[in-house]
């Protein structure tokens, strides 16, 4: 697989957005990493979207995206992925950040292949804030409402401190149960 990012334009519609911020911000609480040691890593509110009854009004955008992904992995990376795993949507307000990591571990949960990021918010709309890729020629990726940012799970990323206003995406992973 080769190392790099790659995004996409419009993946979701204003309409699309719309209904994810509605459904999910009333779920968000604080985001939380693996090892408690590691808090100092991480402030965000986070919620989980999983497909089911719960989250019925949302699943069809959440398959768009899932198909999406799938597809820009397989045409790019030569690479069939069986599995996602449920989607965060994730809000950063001001002063909040997460810091360097890679989306693959030694966890229980699926071997993660692909990660991606979606943009729910106009950057105009927030300073500071987005992806950075650690030792990349072009460590920022472009900004977009509705645009999604795909790399290998295994490059190391951050989300930026927002210092004005509030940045909302969702993250996605992809790979092998």
């Amino acid at each position: 697989m080769r190392p790099n990012y790659l995004t996409v334009d419009d993946v979701l519609t204003e309409e699309e957005i719309t209904a994810i911020h509605e459904k999910m911000s009333p779920k968000l609480t604080r985001g939380k990493i693996g090892n408690p040691k590691d808090r100092w890593k991480r402030r965000s509110r986070v919620a989980w979207i999983a497909n089911d009854e719960e989250h019925a009004d949302v699943n069809e955008v959440m398959e768009k995206l899932c198909g999406v992904l799938r597809d820009v992995s397989r045409r790019h990376w030569k690479v069939e992925l069986p599995v996602i795993e449920p989607v965060q949507y994730t809000h950063y307000a001001i002063g909040e950040w997460y810091g360097w990591h890679v989306d693959v571990g030694e966890s229980a949960g699926p071997h993660r292949i692909v990660s991606a990021s979606v943009e729910l918010d106009d950057p105009k709309d927030y300073c500071g804030g987005g992806l950075k890729f650690f030792d990349h020629t072009q460590p920022n990726p472009p900004r977009r409402k509705g645009m999604m940012t795909l790399f290998p799970s295994m490059m190391c990323h951050k989300a930026k401190t927002v210092w004005w206003g509030k940045r909302r995406s969702l993250v996605m992973w992809a790979g092998f149960g």
